[in-house]
């Protein structure tokens, strides 16, 4: 988005700013000692690629550059993963996306967490009162803020979402080796694991559990205390994750 950014400098000597890319509007040109550098840049409205720019720092005896990067829009739901590269709740990535016109759709919900899901990917949005239900086509310009957290993508804000009816639930089909073999390309899909054989069962208060198939085990985590998974052979719809870091 338009907006700004500052850069800390450390310096006990006077400095000077360069910068020659026309879509940093405005940048601090010189100072002393410790400071900052101020930015202020236009929107990156393109879907095709990033904006990058150089900020050249000149001290007295040293000088530094940095290369400022700004996202391009993104058009899936794979490229709005791409973009949380933050591990810091404090510091999030931006994102912004074009869904219009494509396939994305709210897959899942459960309290505060909230699955979207379109043909290239999927990501969990937690918030509270998000306000999304199973079923729902999204689609319109979206933005927010997200990171890693514990090793899983997570969208924090979910703004300009257009929503309407009709939207057709996904569910991929594959065996529990593809899956643990291509885990992180299927984080927060739904997904459909037929044949697997429970040998820790969940029941009420105990919401963890474990599956094997074809040789491979994953453990396994309910969403709700009211689902009970006997031990023995059955199919499981689940959403791959990270659960404490695991």
């Amino acid at each position: 988005e338009a907006t700004t950014a500052s850069i800390p400098v450390q310096s006990n000597k006077t400095w000077k700013v360069r910068c020659h890319d026309e879509w940093i509007k405005s940048f601090t040109t010189e100072g002393e000692g410790d400071g900052s550098i101020e930015l202020t840049f236009d929107a990156n409205s393109s879907v095709e690629e990033a904006k990058t720019a150089t900020i050249q720092i000149i001290g007295e005896t040293v000088n530094y550059n940095i290369t400022f990067v700004q996202n391009k829009v993104a058009t899936t739901i794979a490229e709005v993963v791409a973009m949380l590269t933050s591990t810091d709740k404090n510091n999030q990535s931006a994102y912004s996306v074009d869904l219009t016109g494509g396939d994305a759709v709210v897959s899942y919900v459960s309290g505060n967490n909230a699955f979207i899901e379109d043909k290239t990917g999927a990501i969990l949005l937690y918030k509270s009162g998000h306000g999304l239900t199973a079923g729902k086509k999204v689609s319109g310009k979206i933005s927010g803020a997200g990171y890693i957290y514990n090793g899983l993508p997570e969208l924090t804000s979910f703004d300009g979402a257009e929503l309407a009816d009709g939207g057709t639930i996904p569910c991929t089909e594959m065996t529990l080796p593809d899956l643990i073999k291509n885990y992180k390309s299927n984080f927060s899909r739904r997904v459909l694991i037929k044949g697997v054989t429970v040998t820790d069962a969940i029941n009420g208060s105990d919401r963890d559990g474990k599956i094997e198939a074809g040789g491979k085990n994953v453990a396994v985590r309910a969403q709700s205390s009211s689902l009970n998974m006997p031990t023995g052979v059955c199919d499981i719809i689940c959403f791959p994750s990270i659960y404490k870091t695991t």
